[in-house]
């Protein structure tokens, strides 16, 4: 089940907030950019929990989704 990106995201926010070291601009960019690609990780996570459940050109699709759109947020993020 995916969880919520709006929870997830208020979680970060919070979190980072509390630690004191972010501004609040800052820990709002990095919890916007952990969960913008959600939609094209959990497909992943499905495949890579059980790899065969999906095939062919599917596979390659949910795969290709996420090279393409997580590496540009993860280094915004960090």
């Amino acid at each position: 089940m995916k969880p919520s990106t709006d929870e997830a995201a208020k979680r970060m926010q919070e979190l980072f907030m509390e630690s004191g070291a972010y501004s609040e601009d800052r820990v709002c960019e990095i919890a916007f950019h952990l969960t913008d690609w959600i939609d094209d990780l959990f497909p992943l996570a499905d495949f890579l929990e059980n790899p065969r459940a999906i095939e062919g050109a599917r596979g390659i699709d949910v795969i290709i989704k996420h090279l393409a759109h997580a590496p540009n947020p993860l280094h915004a993020a960090a």
